[in-house]
């Protein structure tokens, strides 16, 4: 396996840890933000930074 594909793999898998966290959290109850609402904080950071 080249170093590229390791390094996709990798990320790939970390993406995926990230997500099933993220639904266990949901699944727990924890607070969730919508969509909207994190586009928005999104747009604002980037807007910061301009």
């Amino acid at each position: 396996m080249g170093i590229d594909a390791f390094e996709r793999r990798e990320a790939l898998l970390d993406l995926k840890d990230k997500l099933l966290h993220a639904e266990e959290q949901r699944l727990n109850g924890e607070k969730t933000t919508s969509l909207d609402s994190a586009y928005e904080r999104i747009k604002e950071k980037i807007n910061e930074t301009l």
